[in-house]
């Protein structure tokens, strides 16, 4: 178990990144979503904790990597409508999926702000050490965003 100083230190630096993070897909409204929150879901190595992640519309999520594998998230294309974006944030559209940046170990992605709904998605967890996310899928862990 990590200590607490050390998962505090990455909600921070996640904050901070977070809001300097470079840009997500160009077509989305932007907005001032500095005054909202952000809430984090954990990667762990058999799944994501939570499993169902209840947030206010217009929080930003953003996933902490605490596995040993490269993770990358992925949800249906149709949920960047729904985003709101001042900044890039580390998703981006690729055929019909809008995906995570691969996420290192210790490393977190940000998703900007959603409208209310219900948001499935995967995470799948890969072998290598590859920045396009290289090595085979080792696992794939499912969750759920729900904004109210």
């Amino acid at each position: 178990m990590r200590s607490p100083v050390v998962w505090l230190g990455a909600l921070a630096s996640a904050l901070v990144l977070s809001s300097a993070a470079p840009a997500r897909a160009e077509d989305l409204p932007a907005a001032d979503h500095t005054q909202r929150d952000h809430v984090f879901v954990t990667i762990l190595p058999l799944k994501v904790r939570p499993e169902v992640q209840h947030i206010r519309a217009g929080d930003a999520v953003g996933w902490l990597n605490y596995t040993n594998r490269i993770a990358r998230v992925y949800f249906p294309k149709d949920v960047a409508k729904h985003m709101t974006c001042t900044t890039k944030g580390t998703f981006r559209i690729n055929g019909d999926r809008l995906e995570s940046a691969s996420i290192q170990a210790q490393q977190f992605a940000s998703l900007c702000s959603l409208a209310a709904g219900d948001y499935a998605y995967t995470v799948e967890l890969r072998s290598g050490v590859s920045a396009s996310g290289g090595g085979g899928v080792t696992s794939t862990l499912e969750g759920r965003i729900v904004a109210e």
